[in-house]
């Protein structure tokens, strides 16, 4: 692969003892989440009108690496709680040669505002459900690693909606025989995600 990253997971240790570049990848986090809760507090659902070129910054790797699917496409525009049926192989190749890095920052990016986000924009958030699907699909653990934590934290967000698109969509990868990769995807996220658990019994993840 062409790309490398800080480990996500460091991004949460305690700064004193950390390398150079978790100290970094921490305090843009913190700084990020910092002026987008400023920005919709001031501006609230008309944020992404007043500086359009926002919403691009932070999901614009994501966009770039998954929307060459004609399936999602349609979603974006027209959206629907079915999944698109396009294998992960096109996006892992854009991935792997162009977008590898800009997909991981729009994720972390994401993750990191959600929580502030106006509810007035969350159908923006809708908007992602394929594409972040696609993610955890990915052939490379790094992508569904940091999916799993970006989606996780939109389920928190926008719960009824994110809830049933991935017990509709991603769940059913579970029992997915053939591709270890989709079912490794979807076990982070469960992992992840507190409200799945109730669905899947008390030995789910044991």
């Amino acid at each position: 692969m062409s790309f490398t990253m800080t480990n996500p997971a460091s991004i949460s240790r305690p700064i004193n003892g950390e390398g150079g570049e978790s100290q970094k990848a921490r305090l843009a986090r913190r700084g990020a989440q910092q002026a987008f809760q400023q920005l919709s507090e001031q501006f609230g659902e008309r944020l992404l009108d007043i500086i359009p070129n926002m919403w691009r910054s932070m999901a614009g790797g994501l966009l770039s690496a998954c929307q060459s699917s004609k399936e999602i496409q349609l979603h974006v525009s027209n959206p629907s709680p079915h999944r698109p049926t396009d294998p992960p192989e096109k996006t892992d190749a854009l991935i792997e040669k162009q977008y590898g890095q800009d997909v991981i920052d729009s994720l972390t990016v994401l993750e990191a505002v959600v929580p502030t986000f106006h509810h007035g924009l969350q159908p923006r958030l809708r908007e992602l459900f394929p594409m972040m699907e696609m993610a955890l699909r990915s052939r490379f653990a790094i992508v569904r690693q940091v999916a799993a934590r970006c989606f996780a934290t939109i389920c928190d967000a926008v719960t009824p909606e994110a809830m049933r698109y991935i017990i509709e969509n991603v769940m059913p990868f579970l029992q997915d025989p053939l591709v270890v990769t989709n079912r490794q995807g979807s076990m982070e996220l469960i992992y992840r995600e507190q409200y799945l658990t109730p669905y899947l019994g008390n030995n789910a993840l044991t």
